[in-house]
């Protein structure tokens, strides 16, 4: 067991504009029901020809019968086209040797189409027994009538400005590495000044590199991250009691890929709707009654949230505990012509990795 639950518990997109429609456009996608609104997929676009097809069922609040959305579900096996190990020796004798690997990876996919966004998901495993967790972006652009200025966006046609926006996804990962006892660390990076005693002569007595500080973690709230991208440092989760032959914990790092700070203060707007915001990872005890980061209501209860994200983060301890991370991911998206009539997907995901 490695992961008992992963999945996305809210989606934001906040616009800025100069007309009230796109200055007032903060949308908590929670309110449209993000599991529903997965569509039929498309063989040889949404997913391979190969793949294999699933259909998903739903009850909504006006059925007496599930509700069925044929083939909204794919999955399928890739070659990524990048090996997944290399290593080429030619003059090593006598022959030389090569090693490598194909990266193949195995894809769960669904689609959902929320307003004008269409988000792809994708649960992806590898064959070296890693897992990542990715959100693309398409659809189309929401845009203003066009302005004076470029102060919010770019025209992208005669009657439209394609306006910034910015993108937040908050992923739940709740964490069984080796059995529900886990606990988590951080091997930051920091830099460090040593003798330099093995260079002489016109060398400085010190050189400059970095080195590896293993920092513990004992309460939710030390293990509660705001956006500080000065301090790299690997995320590791493990169960104190599973070591290899070395005595180093059998781990899983959780690396990142796509993070970016909402700049807005914490008590404004719409921003204390989703006080997940303010942590690009937080990491809790789980518990029962704190499935979700977010809820439906989470678009109009700003100043009474029927879930407050910010109440989950406590001062228990939790060494050796069953854990949950909560992983905030982001995208500020400025439109540009070449995003019309639909947007590209390049360039416009995010994902989450579990690495051994």
């Amino acid at each position: 067991m490695i992961v008992y639950q992963l999945g996305l518990s809210e989606m934001t997109v906040f616009y800025s504009s100069s007309e009230p429609f796109g200055r007032f456009a903060n949308y908590f996608d929670s309110i449209g029901l993000i599991g529903n609104r997965i569509q039929t997929l498309v063989p040889g676009v949404d997913c391979p020809s190969h793949a294999t097809f699933a259909d998903s069922r739903f009850m909504s609040e006006t059925s007496d019968i599930p509700v069925i959305k044929r083939n909204s579900i794919c999955v399928f096996e890739h070659n990524t086209g990048i090996p997944l190990r290399r290593h080429y020796v030619a003059d090593d004798y006598p022959s030389g040797y090569y090693e490598g690997a194909p990266k193949n990876v195995l894809v769960l996919r669904m689609i959902s189409t929320l307003g004008n966004y269409d988000y792809i998901y994708d649960f992806m495993f590898y064959n070296n027994g890693a897992m990542e967790s990715k959100v693309t972006t398409s659809g189309i652009v929401s845009p203003s009538y066009v302005q004076d200025s470029c102060k919010y966006g770019f025209q992208i046609n005669t009657q439209a400005t394609g306006i910034l926006h910015h993108h937040m996804f908050n992923f739940k990962v709740d964490l069984d590495i080796g059995g529900t006892k886990n606990s988590y660390s951080t091997y930051d990076i920091r830099k460090e000044k040593v003798p330099n005693q093995f260079l002489k002569g016109r060398y400085p007595k010190k050189w400059f590199q970095t080195k590896i500080v293993k920092v513990n973690y004992a309460t939710e709230r030390e293990a509660a991250f705001k956006y500080n991208f000065s301090q790299p440092r690997y995320h590791v989760f493990y169960n104190e009691e599973n070591k290899d032959k070395f005595g180093n914990p059998k781990a899983y790092r959780l690396l990142l890929r796509g993070m970016s700070k909402n700049l807005f203060r914490e008590e404004v707007g719409n921003k204390p709707g989703a006080s997940l915001m303010r942590y690009q990872l937080a990491v809790t005890k789980r518990k029962e009654s704190e499935q979700y980061s977010s809820s439906k209501y989470s678009t109009f209860d700003g100043e009474d949230r029927v879930v407050n994200f910010e109440n989950l983060i406590g001062d228990e301890p939790f060494l050796q505990e069953d854990l949950v991370a909560w992983v905030t991911l982001g995208i500020h998206h400025i439109p540009h012509t070449s995003e019309t009539p639909i947007m590209q997907t390049v360039g416009g995901d995010v994902s989450l990795f579990l690495l051994l």
